[in-house]
């Protein structure tokens, strides 16, 4: 059963899909990233921790939840030009997006965009994998390590 996305639980895919968005937030272009703003070297390697017990279990709550297909409108934002001129460019597309896979594991998103403006539709896939204690994008292997920066049974932003 599709259901229509709503405000919030677009929000909560946010992080995960394609810079789609559709919050009515302020984007400020070539701000510096969260990674900067909270004091880190960009230019250091850290390595990823390991998820703990709890983490696994609120992933799994996570992938549970959002395990359902989707429908609904998007709006990406991209920032153009430099510092000194910058441009905020909009772009509205409608979606559909199917989740499949074993809550407990693996995910995978597979999204179907239309994009009004270009008369154009193209579609785009990625899983997500909890193996070994770790969160994986698009690969088993340790190359596909992600870090979890605030992760709820209804919110995983990376």
């Amino acid at each position: 059963m599709d259901q229509w996305l709503n405000r919030n639980s677009f929000i909560l895919l946010l992080p995960i899909l394609f810079l789609f968005s559709v919050s009515l937030q302020a984007v400020t272009c070539f701000e510096p990233s969260p990674t900067v703003q909270a004091g880190d070297d960009i230019f250091k390697h850290k390595p990823v921790k390991a998820l703990s017990r709890i983490e696994r279990r609120k992933l799994q709550s996570f992938f549970r939840k959002v395990t359902k297909p989707w429908r609904g409108s998007a709006r990406r934002q991209m920032c153009v030009g430099n510092e000194r001129h910058p441009r905020l460019l909009q772009r509205h597309a409608t979606l559909s997006l199917t989740i499949n896979g074993d809550y407990r594991r693996w995910l995978t998103f597979l999204a179907k965009i239309y994009n009004p403006q270009r008369r154009s539709h193209y579609s785009e896939k990625f899983s997500l994998y909890q193996i070994d204690d770790y969160l994986r994008m698009d690969s088993r292997g340790t190359d596909g390590t992600i870090e979890i920066l605030r992760l709820t049974s209804t919110e995983l932003l990376h």
